[in-house]
């Protein structure tokens, strides 16, 4: 039973405690020839990206000429500018052949840590320890019990 409150507390206080991290993303397209293929742009993406460091996050959009580039931080304005500089860094590298598709906003809800979502993998864990520390007692409580005599008793005279 205390399991039922004890998981939930501990994940909502070390969620409480963890910095809120806000996640933007800008978009951007960069042409390629058919020659060349996509390695290049990926590449030029790569190395842009990279000075941001850890907190960079981008993927190429499948099918498509199109990147996301997006940064973490703790600051949602802070994340938005980066993203921005990136995409506008890499459209000034590759001049006519990268376009800004879609300028990265501030986020309104940090996107890590997911609070409730913790809190919820807490509960769940706090029934299932719950629900083993049933079944160990019940089978603890099986294996105490004395074995029958089979309605023999011995008789005291």
């Amino acid at each position: 039973m205390l399991g039922l409150v004890v998981f939930p507390v501990i994940l909502g206080v070390i969620n409480y405690y963890l910095p809120r991290q806000y996640f933007s993303k800008a978009t951007v397209e960069f042409h390629t020839s058919d020659a060349i293929g996509n390695a290049e742009a990926d590449a030029a993406v790569a190395v842009v990206m990279k000075r941001y460091g850890a907190a960079a996050d981008y993927r190429r959009v499948r099918m498509t000429d199109l990147y996301e580039l997006g940064i973490w931080d703790t600051n949602p304005e802070v994340a938005a500018m980066n993203a921005n500089g990136a995409a506008v860094e890499l459209a000034q590298t590759y001049r006519g052949r990268v376009k800004v598709w879609e300028q990265a906003e501030p986020a309104m809800e940090p996107a890590r840590p997911k609070v409730l979502f913790d809190v919820a993998c807490g509960f769940a864990l706090g029934v299932l320890s719950f629900l083993v520390g049933v079944v160990l007692l019940i089978t603890a409580s099986r294996r105490r019990d004395p074995p029958s005599l089979g309605g023999q008793q011995a008789i005291a005279a």
